[in-house]
């Protein structure tokens, strides 16, 4: 490959980078707690790229400075991008209002390799867990519909990703002899009744921003659909 160029602004170590679903957006967390959005659409050949990867907004919170995001994912319908934080707690961006939209509490991501993925729809997050398990959260109400244990708990998980196209989770134990294991997606049961909401501490100002862009003429491009926009309940 040839070396395009070299971005620059984080103000603690690079730990973790991902995309959005169309490649229009480039997410990137740091040491301290902080994730970069640039822009990485661009049209035309070498020459454009080389110009492009604009800043687009940095997402640096009181509640998680400090704290290292180690693993980022975005959402396949390009709302939103979780982050997980070395605090046990995974954080899920909006990338309209740059604003955190919840959390997904339950896990422990303190010093081992960690990360949280989304179904392939969309509807849910996975996340590895030093505590062995597997842990599957709702992504609108953050509800945690299961815990699943490694049949071995003395071996941590470290990594996780959902096949695209199958019911499959694949995940990897640290152990070793570096395991590798396969299992069916899990899915919440039918009768399960939900349960309150993990709210974020900035649900409100999520909501004020999310108010601004309802009334905003944003609204009438396609890609912002006001249906498409998460109902939160305030607290």
């Amino acid at each position: 490959g040839t070396f395009i160029r070299q971005l620059e602004g984080h103000r603690g170590r690079c730990l973790c980078i991902t995309f959005d679903h169309d490649g229009g957006k480039m997410f990137s967390g740091d040491s301290e707690g902080c994730i970069r959005i640039w822009s990485s659409r661009f049209t035309g050949g070498l020459a454009a790229v080389k110009t492009s990867f604009e800043l687009l907004r940095e997402i640096d919170e009181a509640e998680f400075r400090g704290v290292a995001v180690v693993h980022l994912s975005a959402h396949p319908g390009a709302r939103r991008v979780i982050g997980v934080y070395r605090d046990n707690v995974i954080r899920a961006t909006d990338t309209r209002v740059f604003v955190q939209a919840s959390r997904f509490l339950g896990g422990r991501y303190t010093s081992l390799p960690a990360m949280g993925e989304y179904s392939p729809d969309g509807r849910f997050v996975l996340g590895s867990g030093e505590d062995g398990k597997l842990h599957l959260w709702e992504t609108e109400t953050t509800d945690r519909w299961h815990a699943l244990q490694h049949y071995s708990s003395e071996l941590p998980i470290v990594g996780v990703q959902w096949n695209p196209s199958r019911d499959i989770v694949a995940y990897a134990t640290l152990g070793a002899q570096g395991c590798l294991h396969l299992l069916v997606s899990p899915k919440p049961p039918a009768s399960k009744t939900i349960e309150e909401n993990v709210k974020s501490p900035n649900t409100k100002k999520y909501l004020s921003a999310l108010t601004r862009l309802k009334s905003s003429h944003l609204l009438a491009t396609k890609s912002l659909d006001p249906a498409s926009l998460p109902s939160i309940q305030d607290e």
